[in-house]
């Protein structure tokens, strides 16, 4: 006897002690056939203890039994009224192993719908005893209970992740059902019962992976958006752009390939005759001021922009064929994969990381600065703390030879007063003055400590800033590498490609040899051929004409057998009459010879009695010859 329990951690096979508990297993078996543990919670789970479910509300204060759920309950039968039925405690039954199935009530005969699984071999001592052992579980205790007992709880020891009871199936079911039990529930798998009172929580088998399923161009796409939104936060970060999300203008073009000797007039003069062009601009190096061989030109609307495009790609200007494409493509296609010109690439990179290095150099002396700034603002709130104690110890001296002032008798006690009052209020005076003063000097060391930190923010995004800037220069270096090991690649692969050629060449002129020794093998042995078939058909042709002679004989021997059939037939018909008479006459005989035999049986028992009156008789014989003997002695 045993139920299956689906569950989103994996299935459980629970083999059940019929014969021990049957109240508690009839209980079991037709809660699950009636799917009333269909999504209930595992919602007391310890660790290496023992694990809770099998209670509706999923607080382990509700659940019922079965006899509770039937209809038409008759009156007589108070085990049908009840909501609990009573413990079935099996005497030595122990809590002694992993994976045993008992009711989870705490109290004497208050067992419901709610179980629990141990998962120890030991420490369970102080249950045996007091709980209902009605079963086991069979398979999944190594896998399905495993994973959640490994589950994170709170203190609660409800599991983080929602693990429920998907689909109950009743393997074997030995029991009648009661009468009156009610149809099975009809719940989604998955779904949370009516009854439950407690909050949701994330699913089991609910993946938290965004990139979960998605196909690998799909992830290589949002790799590249991300690399495509990380270089635009650090351009926005060094000051390049004024906001990450921001659009360039569609009415820029990209020029690259340029001749170094090309200068702005020359090609504001040549893209002139598209439209008005609002600026051209050569990007060259801060340092030696040469051309970098690539260009921005803005025009004055899109359209003239797309035709420029159309119209000045791949057009020769002082002698070097030029590439033309939008600005906005220039950072989506640094990849070496998307790019037609490695070279006018590498100038761009290149003089990105000029601009990234001016920018970390900038940086670099703005941190100096603050630095500086900040050892400034320490030794100045130091001075002026100096200059603050000074003031006081001065106020203290003055204040100890005013008490001195008593003693003095060539004063009299009015100018005495006089001048401590005046000394006491001048030192009133310069004592609220140095407050003053030093509060003043606290709050400009307050204002310098807020400025210092956030300067020092400032300076920990450009450090940021930089960083990420030596990570792309190294990810530049990185595909500069990867595009030389592609041509290096390249190459060799075109070596391959010659020597493939040469020996697919060698082996074409070898293969055509061998087709010609081939062709004349097979038109030698096909004329062969021809000559062996044409003398096979003469032969086939006289086998035929002597197979025709022999159907034509056939033939009439057939018609012979056909009316030799003919003639059998109607002699089997003769025959088969003769048979059904013959069976007529054998089952008139059989009757007659029942009859005799009857007779011969009667006759025979007659006999027998004959032969026993002789035998009789014989004796009477017997005795009156012994008689007359006896008579004639005497």
């Amino acid at each position: 006897m045993a139920v299956l329990l689906e569950t989103s951690a994996g299935n459980l096979v629970v083999d059940l002690y019929a014969e021990k508990c049957p109240t508690a297993c009839l209980n079991f078996v037709k809660l699950c056939k009636m799917h009333y543990y269909d999504g209930h919670l595992f919602f007391d789970v310890q660790r290496n203890y023992w694990m809770r479910t099998g209670d509706p509300t999923g607080t382990g204060k509700g659940g019922q039994s079965v006899f509770s759920l039937v209809e038409n309950k008759d009156a007589d039968d108070t085990k049908a009224h009840s909501k609990y039925f009573a413990d079935e405690i099996v005497r030595g039954a122990k809590f002694d192993r992993r994976g045993l199935v008992c009711m989870a009530s705490t109290m004497k005969d208050q067992n419901g719908s709610s179980f629990l699984i141990t998962m120890t071999d030991h420490g369970l001592e102080h249950l045996n005893g007091t709980r209902t052992i009605f079963g086991e579980i069979g398979e999944g205790l190594d896998s399905t209970l495993a994973a959640i007992n490994e589950l994170q709880v709170d203190d609660k020891y409800r599991p983080l992740r929602d693990v429920r009871i998907l689909c109950t199936h009743v393997l074997d079911d030995p029991f009648p059902d009661p009468p009156g039990l009610p149809r099975p529930l009809s719940l989604p798998a998955g779904a949370r019962p009516p009854q439950e009172s407690v909050e949701p929580r994330i699913g089991f088998d609910e993946n938290l992976d965004e990139d979960f399923g998605v196909s690998t161009e799909e992830l290589e796409k949002r790799s590249k958006a991300r690399d495509a939104k990380a270089r635009a936060v650090v351009l926005e970060m060094v000051g390049d752009l004024p906001d990450a999300d921001m659009k360039p203008p569609e009415n820029v073009l990209f020029v690259c390939k340029l001749n170094a000797a090309t200068q702005e007039d020359d090609l504001e003069l040549i893209f002139s005759r598209f439209g008005e062009v609002k600026s051209c601009e050569i990007i060259r190096d801060k340092e030696t001021g040469d051309s970098l061989q690539y260009a921005f030109i803005e025009f004055g609307n899109e359209e003239q922009c797309q035709e420029a495009f159309f119209k000045m790609n791949n057009v020769m200007i002082d002698d070097r064929r030029i590439k033309v494409d939008f600005s906005q493509s220039l950072l989506v296609n640094m990849e070496p994969e998307h790019c037609e010109d490695e070279e006018a690439i590498l100038r761009a990179t290149r003089s990105f990381l000029f601009v990234c290095q001016d920018k970390v150099a900038d940086l670099r002396r703005e941190n100096a600065d603050l630095q500086d700034n900040l050892a400034q603002a320490k030794h100045d709130a130091k001075l002026e703390q100096m200059r603050f104690e000074d003031e006081q110890a001065s106020l203290r001296q003055r204040l100890a030879l005013l008490v001195d002032v008593p003693h003095v008798e060539s004063r009299s006690t009015r100018e005495i007063c006089d001048v401590i009052g005046a000394a006491l209020a001048d030192a009133t005076r310069r004592a609220d003055q140095e407050s003053a003063r030093a509060q003043e000097a606290v709050a400009k060391y307050e204002a310098r400590e807020e400025r210092l930190q956030t300067l020092r923010s400032e300076a920990n995004a450009r450090i940021e800033a930089e960083r990420a800037a030596e990570i792309i220069a190294k990810e530049l270096e990185n595909s500069r590498l990867e595009i030389a090991n592609l041509k290096q690649r390249e190459e060799e692969l075109m070596c391959r490609l010659h020597e493939n050629q040469k020996a697919s060449h060698k082996a074409a002129q070898q293969l055509q040899e061998d087709v010609r020794r081939t062709v004349q093998t097979c038109e030698a042995a096909h004329a062969e051929r021809v000559e062996d078939l044409e003398r096979r058909l003469l032969e086939a042709q006289a086998c035929s004409q002597e197979y025709m002679s022999k159907a034509r004989a056939n033939a009439a021997d057939l018609q012979e057998f056909r009316t030799l059939l003919e003639s059998r037939d109607a002699q089997v018909e003769q025959l088969s009459g003769q048979v059904l008479r013959l069976e007529a006459r054998l089952a008139a005989t059989e009757h007659s010879l029942a009859e005799s035999e009857a007779a011969v049986a009667k006759r025979d028992e007659s006999i027998m009695r004959m032969q026993r009156h002789h035998h009789l008789l014989d004796q009477r014989g017997v005795r009156l010859e012994g008689r007359r003997n006896v008579t004639y002695e005497i």
